[in-house]
């Protein structure tokens, strides 16, 4: 570098070039040096000494080379949060910046930046405590230290050491139950320095809701408090729990087992798509004289990772449940499990009712439709049919075409009707696919004006739909607003598959005022219908 500049005194250095050097982790002070020796003359400015604030390994170093060169320099407050959050170099960095600024405002932001650290909070917040201490120490910044998680003990620690008369407030002690990784220890802390601190149910709930040390921070509490009272909100949230909730529940019921268990505890456990049937078991072995209701079960059935397996320790405990159209309806929603889910249901319960709401629910199903409409068809070869179902499958997002498929082999005389055909034309993601299905089932398929609007309203497949319904095969179909609607909203291509497809088309004057309101292709549409050879055969004057 030394050479490079002094062969080259015309080389530019500019800001982003002094920024990377304050950054370089390695060799930042040294090349500061060459910078600062062979220009001395370059503006030192705010980025520049915040990328030396955050060097983790030579943070101290560069600002000592950037004060040694320009003592004049600005500290600023985004620089002291920088060094303030600087994970390795942060006390080093702090002090370096205190000793030369005596003087510099330490706000909020740069304390809670402190509590922050992960690595260094605790030795930073020591650095700015002994030199500042009279820095106001807010519920906010105390929040912060509760919340982290690898250095919450430690500086919570430093904090009620040098500041004793902290008040521990409500939301300081649910940031500390929130503490996925530190939580009992902080709490202990906590407790410790303030052993008369309020424990509340929004405290309890956030501890019962922890993912990873829920179960710890509850033990915790419940040996400090051993009369908390334990709400419907607390035992909701544990079995809400997607990670611990079994853990949590288990707590919560050896120490109260005269927990009332309510409807909607009891769902959350059986919406816990991660928890897999954990939690509702714990549940059913305290307490198996639990209602299972209708909302329990639909919220079993709608479980996407976990409905089977919930579904299943549902009806072997309840052998009685009563199996309804909204409980079947929500299995064929599912877009992950629907199809163990209803296989579950129908093993168990052979004689279940399968309505036109539910096939048509499994027919939308975006995911898991073409596997759930299998199950159902295997189950009751009978089922009718119905408009609304084929029109759901038209309309479903990813699966319409395996879904569509399925029904048309499964029910070859499925009657396919203009709605049905519209759905599909409409539809912007496979509007094509499901057309092509449609049409290879049934190739004497009308082509309505219904059809082609919708085709029209499609700005993604219209084109494809239509090329796709004008592909070449005996005895087209289509009506004269049909035509005129194509003349009206698509461009001179479409037209000339139109005429390819219908010869013998009679260009009239409903026709030919479509073209005219054509405000994007009109002129070119005309000019091929002009020159097409059919006669265009007008009463009026366009």
């Amino acid at each position: 570098m030394v050479r490079l500049l002094s062969a080259r005194p015309d080389i530019q250095i500019t800001e982003p070039i002094v920024t990377a050097a304050a950054r370089n982790a390695k060799s930042g002070k040294a090349m500061m040096e060459v910078l600062l020796s062979t220009r001395p003359d370059i503006q030192i400015t705010e980025p520049i000494v915040t990328a030396a604030a955050q060097n983790s390994r030579s943070g101290k170093a560069v600002i000592e080379v950037l004060l040694s060169v320009r003592p004049d320099i600005k500290i600023t407050q985004p620089i002291v949060t920088a060094a303030a959050r600087n994970t390795d170099s942060g006390k080093a960095a702090m002090e370096v910046q205190l000793s030369a600024r005596p003087d510099i405002q330490i706000t909020e932001l740069i304390v809670t930046a402190a509590a922050e650290n992960l690595s260094s909070g605790k030795t930073v917040m020591e650095v700015l405590l002994s030199t500042r201490p009279d820095i106001q120490i807010t519920e906010s910044i105390v929040s912060a230290a509760a919340r982290y998680r690898d250095s919450g003990k430690a500086v919570m620690e430093v904090l009620l050491s040098a500041c004793p008369d902290i008040q521990i407030t409500e939301p300081i002690v649910t940031a500390a139950a929130e503490n996925w990784s530190s939580g009992k220890a902080v709490m202990e802390v906590l407790l410790s320095i303030r052993p008369d601190m309020q424990i509340t149910e929004p405290i309890v709930t956030a501890a019962a809701r922890n993912t990873d040390s829920g179960k710890a921070v509850i033990e915790v509490l419940l040996s400090a408090r051993p009369d908390i009272q334990i709400t419907e909100p607390i035992v909701t949230a544990a079995a809400e729990n997607m990670s611990s909730g079994k853990a949590v529940m288990a707590v919560l019921l050896s120490t109260r087992p005269d927990i009332q268990i309510t409807e909607p505890i009891v769902t959350a456990a059986a919406d816990n798509w991660r928890s897999r049937k954990t939690v509702m078991e714990v549940l059913l072995s305290a307490h198996p004289d639990i209602q299972i209701t209708e909302s329990i079960i639909t919220a079993a059935a709608r479980n996407t990772d976990s409905g089977k397996a919930v579904m299943e320790v549902l009806l072997t405990a309840r052998p009685d449940i009563q199996i309804t159209e909204p409980i079947v309806t929500a299995a064929a929603e599912n877009w992950s499990s629907s199809k163990a889910v209803l296989e579950v249901l129908l093993s168990i319960r052979p004689d279940i009712q399968i309505t036109e709401p539910i096939v048509t629910a499994a027919a939308r199903n975006t995911d898991s439709g073409k596997a759930v409409i299998e199950v159902l068809l295997s189950a009751r070869p009978d089922i009718h049919i119905t408009e609304p179902i084929v029109t759901a499958a038209a309309e479903n997002m990813s699966s319409g075409q395996a879904v569509m498929e399925v029904l048309l082999s499964a029910r070859p005389d499925i009657q396919i009707t203009e709605p049905i055909v519209t759905a599909a034309a409409e539809h912007w993601r496979s509007g094509k696919a499901v057309m092509e299905v449609l049409l290879s089932a049934r190739p004497d398929i009308q082509i309505t004006e219904s059809i082609v609007t919708a085709a029209a309203r499609n700005p993604i497949r219209g084109k494809a739909v239509m090329e796709v319904l004008l592909s070449p095969r005996p005895d087209i179909q289509i009506t004269e607003m049909a035509v005129a609607a194509v003349a009206k909203n698509f461009d001179e291509e479409v037209i000339k598959l139109l005429l390819s497809a219908c010869p013998d088309i009679q260009i009239t004057d409903l026709i030919v005022t479509a073209v005219a309101e054509n405000w994007s292709r009109g002129k070119a549409v005309m000019e091929v219908l002009l020159s097409s050879h059919h006669d265009i055969q007008t009463t009026e004057p366009i």
